[in-house]
Formats: C-alpha cells, structure tokens, sequence
C-alpha cells in the first residue's frame, strides 16, 4: 500500500494543484459578477476537490441535519484538523453560504483561495495581533448577522500538528456572539482530515476516512461566551471519546 501511494502522490499534486490553479481566473470572473458567483464558483472547486479525493480512495460521510434554521445565521464552531475543513465544511453547510476567518498569510498568491478570501467576505485577521483580530471578528459577525449569513470558526486557533485536539479559546467565538445576536451555535466535529494532510501529501493516504458530524445544537441566550464555548468543545469531545 505504501508503494502504491508514492506512485500515485505525483498525479494527485498535479491534479490538486491544477484544479486550484485552473479555477483562479474564474475565481477572479466571480469576484467580479458578485459574491453568489464567487460562493457558486467555489463549491463547485471543492466538489471537484472532493472527487480528487475520491480518486484516492478517501471516503466521506456527513452528518448534518437538514432542519437547522435558515432564518437565523448559524456560528458554526468546529475542531480544526488539515487545510480540507473548509471544503467539507463549505460543502456540508452549503445552503447556510459559510464564511470563514483565515490568517493573513493565506492572502498571499495562493490560486483560488487568496481570492477566495478577498471578495467573500472572509475575516482575514492576524493571529499574532490578538486585540486587532476581535475588532476584525466582530465586524464579520455584524456583516454575517446582517445578511442573516453563517461564519465557520475553528477555536482552537490554528490547525492541530499531531492529530490531537487543543483546548477551545474563548475570544473569537465571544466577538461572534456580542456581534450576532441572533445566531444559533452549530458545534461540528470532523474526523479523518488530519491523515489527509499529516505527510504533507508525500505520500498521498490512501482509503482515509473522514467523518463530518453536526452535534447538537446551542442556544447562546442565556449563556456566557465560555459557557457556549464549553458546551461546544465538551461535545466534540464526547464524540471523539476523549479529554485533555
């Protein structure tokens, strides 16, 4: 099986990396037309992806219910494994139109997705500037909130380096709640990224299987941003069978 994956990791980059390359101009058509184009434009890009990833045996299941609210935004909060949770992520919530917050460095020449990040209303922040990045975040979720739209936030802060999920931060997720006020909390756990990513491509994972579940949901009226943070975290947790 090893042998087979070094074999086939030069033909999975070259595809990868067409794709994103190939849809860079039309990213930049879409950004033109309006931010549906762009939104339409890039869920096609990571279906193609998914296929991508199909190709090499990847598996995927989804567990998201189809009654969550469409009048009300939704913050989603979720564990962050490889640089794949906003495509499963994007495809899972589609129909709720998911923004993301992105580090700055992603803003770079990177095809499709700098793009991407510019014109869709993306939170692009800092991470080393802690203060600038709550003012940013709740600009998002008042922009979110006004379009009754949906942010994805990832509260551990960064992608996880040795598949093992760190404690939940508070500040991102209470800059989304005094900023959308409305919104109903959607705790995500993805499972099964992490192998996707871990030897960077080399090789390429063969048969992985990555798991996308919507847990149950939180209402934040009452509570306090750790409270909801906690609820959250303690049942992605609970569905890993893990603790700290």
């Amino acid at each position: 099986m090893t042998l087979l994956s070094y074999l086939v990791s030069p033909f999975f980059a070259l595809l990868f990396g067409a794709l994103l390359i190939l849809f860079h101009p039309i990213q930049i058509v879409a950004s033109m037309i309006g931010s549906n184009a762009i939104h339409a434009s890039t869920v096609i890009l990571n279906r193609l992806i998914l296929i991508a990833l199909k190709l090499i045996g990847t598996r995927f299941h989804f567990s998201i219910p189809t009654n969550l609210p469409s009048d009300r935004p939704l913050i989603i909060i979720s564990n962050h494994q490889s640089m794949f949770d906003t495509t499963v992520l994007l495809l899972g919530f589609q129909k709720h139109h998911p923004k993301f917050i992105a580090k700055k460095e992603l803003l770079r020449w990177v095809p499709s997705v700098s793009i991407y990040l510019r014109h869709s209303g993306a939170a692009v922040i800092d991470r080393k500037s802690g203060k600038e990045a709550v003012t940013i975040i709740a600009e998002f979720g008042r922009a979110l909130s006004s379009q009754n739209a949906s942010g994805c936030i990832f509260p551990e802060g960064t992608r996880t380096r040795d598949g093992k999920m760190k404690p939940f931060k508070v500040g991102g997720v209470a800059a989304l709640l005094s900023s959308m006020p409305t919104a109903l909390v959607v705790p995500v756990a993805i499972s099964g990224t992490y192998a996707l990513t871990a030897r960077r491509f080399w090789p390429v994972p063969l048969g992985a299987q990555v798991t996308v579940t919507a847990l149950q949901p939180i209402e934040p009226l009452g509570l306090s941003p750790d409270e909801v943070v906690r609820k959250a975290e303690s049942q992605i947790l609970q569905l890993f069978d893990i603790t700290y």
